[in-house]
């Protein structure tokens, strides 16, 4: 799956995004308000593993890379945690690298 904006790429969180997600995931103060910080990049490997691999599996997490598109680096990731159909409701979380952080919007004027 893959989502464009102007300045940002959400794509399906991919193995090959190890190395750049262990680099701000493993930072405490970027990741300070998360329940899970990688000590091995290992653990990034596990946790790509566990990604559900389609989109609205119940009870799962999917997630995406967020992309900037002018350096196509990793910026981030975006989860979205799918709770049991019954319930209809799902749980976004975002993690950011504190690089890329404080950008906001961009204003024309």
């Amino acid at each position: 799956m893959r989502l464009e904006s102007e300045r940002l790429i959400l794509r399906t969180i991919d193995i090959n995004d190890k190395t750049e997600i262990y680099a701000y995931r493993s930072d405490k103060k970027t990741n300070k308000y998360q329940g899970w910080i990688p000590k091995t990049i290992e653990d990034v490997e596990t946790f790509i593993g566990k990604i559900a691999k389609h989109i609205n599996e119940p009870g799962s997490w999917f997630q995406f890379s967020i992309i900037e598109k002018e350096s196509q680096k990793i910026v981030g990731d975006l989860g979205v945690h799918f709770w049991y159909k019954e319930n209809k409701q799902v749980e976004i979380g975002c993690t950011l690298n504190k690089k890329y952080q404080k950008k906001g919007m961009r204003q024309n004027r």
